[in-house]
Order: C-alpha cells, then structure tokens, then sequence
C-alpha cells in the first residue's frame, strides 16, 4: 500500500460535481463496462457516458469510488429527480431512482469516508434549500430526503 493510499484511507474524500440522467433499461447489461467510461457532450446540454446508457446534464455527475474499488454514480435526471447506478466485481446495476427534486447547478456533492461504504449525497432543492439522504454501512439509505445539508455520520 502506498502512502497515498495510507493518507487517503484516513482522511475524509470530497467529490462535488452535478447531473443528472434519465433511467433506460432498469436491469443489469451483461455487456455493459463496470466502468461508466469519459464523459461525453449531447443536445440541448445533456451528457452521457460512453459505457452507461442515460443521458443527464453536463458537468453534474458525481462519483464514489466504493471500497471494492468498483464505481457508483450520481446524477439529476432531465426530470430533476437523483439516479445512481453503480458496478461490482459481478454485475452492473440499472439507473435506480433515488427521488428528490434537485437543481442540476450546483448539482450533486458526495461525502464519503475512504475504505467505508458510509456516505452522504447532497443536492439543492428548487426552493434553493439543501437536502440530503444517507448511505449507511449497512447498505441502507435513509427512506427519504431530509433538509440540511449534511455529511456522512
């Protein structure tokens, strides 16, 4: 391990960004990369990754690099509600969609601690409040949004 590695596992990760995607198919691709792959550029500002399907706005993803070293991504759907979709060593998900009414700017910001599945998304309301909703190391998310922003307990 390298001491990068050491100082990361220890300190708290922040990953800001915003998106978001419209859900397609909802069951995992036998086909699909476990990598959501580069970013590109589509109409009327939305963006896709080159591996995933769905479309979400450009320059609003965010992504957790989970401790199995594999991906989950956030977005905000063109509907403005939160879609994830993530990968594993065996499969990768469908888009799931998380609720929520948020802004595609600023978009969505992650707080997670590294080498803990524990974290915490947080987006902008349209009423320009924050709220939030927590992972929890279980795998259980909180059942809704609450308002607040927050960081991950």
């Amino acid at each position: 391990m390298t001491d990068m590695q050491r100082l990361l596992r220890r300190a708290a990760v922040v990953v800001t960004a915003s998106a978001a995607v419209v859900a397609t198919a909802a069951g995992p691709a036998a086909a699909v990369s476990r990598f959501p792959g580069t970013i590109q550029s589509g109409a009327s500002g939305y963006c896709s990754y080159s591996n995933w399907d769905g479309v979400f706005f450009c320059d609003s993803d965010a992504y957790w690099p989970k401790p199995d070293t594999y991906p989950q991504v956030f977005v905000v759907g063109p509907d403005r509600n939160v879609y994830t979709r993530w990968s594993s060593a065996t499969t990768v998900s469908g888009w799931q969609n998380m609720g929520g009414t948020c802004k595609p700017d600023p978009g969505i910001e992650i707080r997670f601690w590294v080498n803990d599945w524990g974290l915490t998304i947080n987006c902008k309301g349209t009423d320009n409040a924050w709220y939030h909703r927590e992972r929890y190391d279980n795998g259980r998310w909180d059942a809704q949004w609450i308002k607040g922003y927050a960081y991950p307990s």
